[in-house]
């Protein structure tokens, strides 16, 4: 069974968005579990601020994939 790593450049699929959001929160959640001062905070403000963009980017991306290019024949 292959098991491929999800894509961030180009997300294919819903799992490389769910994937992605996943280890994002977790990473976040270890850095708030271990650092708890303003600074360390605001640091993860912005990073899942990041983290949600690049969601709407991701799922705008697969919902509405390029048009394929028009082979015209010539």
């Amino acid at each position: 069974m292959d098991v491929r790593l999800p894509d961030v450049r180009d997300p294919r699929t819903f799992y490389d968005v769910f994937a992605t959001i996943t280890a994002s929160i977790v990473v976040m959640a270890v850095v708030l579990s271990i650092w708890h001062g303003m600074f360390a905070r605001l640091e993860m403000v912005v990073f899942i601020g990041i983290v949600f963009l690049w969601g709407a980017w991701a799922v705008n991306n697969i919902l509405d994939p390029p048009d394929p290019p028009i082979d015209d024949g010539n």
